[in-house]
């Protein structure tokens, strides 16, 4: 049995043979919109919702602020089941529950002459931004939460861990304001090619020690 560290925010199932300690690494904060930014959320057309957690913060607090033909686009199934529990239900879903899947269902979509908005974290990629800039799309991002270092994370001794499990990113940069490197005997576990290709933007040399890439 392998003694494995989960620094993501929610609890896995992902791993029933080992001992998993969960010790999350990151927090969300909640931001506060003015009531001149809430005023203009009307002027949108379609919602990008990027994550479970934008579901949580805009979506349920800011549903009732948006047109009511606004349109939701998402980026992937567990998203869908998050919006589908409020009761809203997206129009589209990228087939690929990553940003370069927004992009494709975006480009697809061929929108025109419609606003979009862009909630997400303050740490979120900027690829489909890239993207609606380079299609001339009106769009507005806004940070509805914060992605921050968890108040309550205690550094920890690594040296009894078999593997450390990655969930995102953002584990991965408060990991390295915390950590100077990963212990070369320990296996890296990450979830999803963004959090891998992040994983690779720190040393190229830590992709040897991937064991499994979960989808």
């Amino acid at each position: 049995m392998r003694k494995i560290l989960h620094l993501g925010l929610t609890q896995t199932n992902y791993f029933p043979e080992d001992e998993v300690i969960h010790l999350p690494i990151i927090e969300l904060k909640q931001n506060i919109f003015s009531s001149e930014v809430i005023d203009t959320f009307k002027m949108f057309d379609y919602v990008i919702v990027t994550s479970k957690s934008t579901v949580r913060f805009f979506v349920k607090p800011h549903q009732i602020n948006l047109k009511r033909s606004v349109e939701y686009i998402s980026i992937g199934e567990k998203t869908s089941d998050a919006l589908k529990k409020m009761g809203v239900y997206p129009s589209y879903q990228a087939t690929d529950s990553s940003q370069e899947g927004l992009v494709d269902l975006l480009d697809k979509l061929q929108i025109q002459n419609k606003k979009i908005l862009l909630p997400r974290s303050n740490l979120g990629r900027n690829k489909v931004d890239q993207f609606l800039n380079e299609k001339k799309i009106p769009f507005l991002v806004i940070h509805p939460y914060e992605t921050q270092l968890s108040k309550n994370f205690q550094k920890i001794s690594l040296d009894h861990f078999h593997a450390i499990f990655f969930s995102s990113s953002s584990c991965i940069h408060f990991f390295f304001k915390v950590y100077l490197m990963i212990p070369s005997d320990i296996t890296i576990i990450v979830m999803g090619k963004p959090t891998m290709n992040t994983l690779n933007g720190y040393n190229k040399q830590y992709l040897n020690k991937v064991e499994l890439v979960l989808n």
